[in-house]
């Protein structure tokens, strides 16, 4: 299950994984997409009927559901000269 939290102008998603709670900013003020982003997790956490394969380090939990599965950690950019 997934929740929102507010701190100052920014929104936070919160989420229990067993035995253990995450928290991460979603980088916006803007409340509509705070909602989409909860919305998001919940329909992706279907790891719990073996859809998807959880990362290995799940400290990257949150930043592997609120991209429906696909990263399992952030994207970097490359240092261009």
């Amino acid at each position: 299950m997934a929740w929102l939290t507010k701190r100052g102008d920014i929104f936070y998603l919160g989420l229990r994984f067993p035995r253990r709670v995450f928290r991460t900013s979603l980088k916006t003020a803007d409340k509509r997409s705070t909602r989409a982003a909860v919305a998001r997790v919940g329909k992706t956490s279907t790891w719990k009927s073996g859809r998807l394969t959880l990362p290995r380090d799940v400290r990257r939990l949150p930043t592997f559901l609120l991209s429906d599965g696909r990263l399992s950690e952030e994207p970097s950019c490359p240092d261009v000269i």
